[in-house]
């Protein structure tokens, strides 16, 4: 079975984005309530986050299908959205993403703790649309997918 990148975050931090940079199709998807499998990203909706008792959903798709594991913070919100250890309940690789969407990164330190508090192996600040601090990550990204 092919391992892909499983992209995990709250509403609106950018998974689809994300996925669809991953993927290089034409335009990311709007909100679902169902998993997208693309050629090399699982795009998994907010609600498996937010929703503690679907926890064990996330656990299972990353045991079987997952390279590795990136955990998306907002830096526009301080809304706690990761429990104390949760990327250590993952046996794949976990990168820590805060998207400072459109250059603001007004909280980059909460959404950084965000990340340190939930474990994960790396931590990128970037912005999705530019720069070299994106290309960094994506090559982290392609490096565990060829490894996973």
């Amino acid at each position: 079975m092919k391992r892909r990148v499983m992209i995990i975050g709250p509403e609106g931090s950018g998974k689809s984005y994300l996925a669809h940079l991953l993927e290089g199709s034409e335009a990311p998807l709007g909100k679902r309530q169902d998993p997208i499998y693309g050629s090399c990203t699982i795009d998994v909706p907010a609600a498996y986050l937010e929703h503690r008792w679907m926890a064990h959903h996330l656990i299972a798709m990353a045991q079987n299908q997952a390279a590795c594991l990136v955990l998306l913070a907002d830096a526009d919100r301080n809304r706690q959205v990761y429990s104390h250890g949760f990327a250590k309940l993952f046996s794949c690789p976990t990168y820590g993403v805060v998207n400072l969407k459109d250059h603001e990164g007004k909280n980059t330190g909460f959404g950084r703790a965000q990340l340190v508090e939930a474990g994960v192996d790396k931590i990128f600040v970037v912005d999705f649309t530019v720069g070299e601090s994106m290309q960094v990550f994506l090559d982290a990204i392609r490096e565990a997918v060829r490894e996973g």
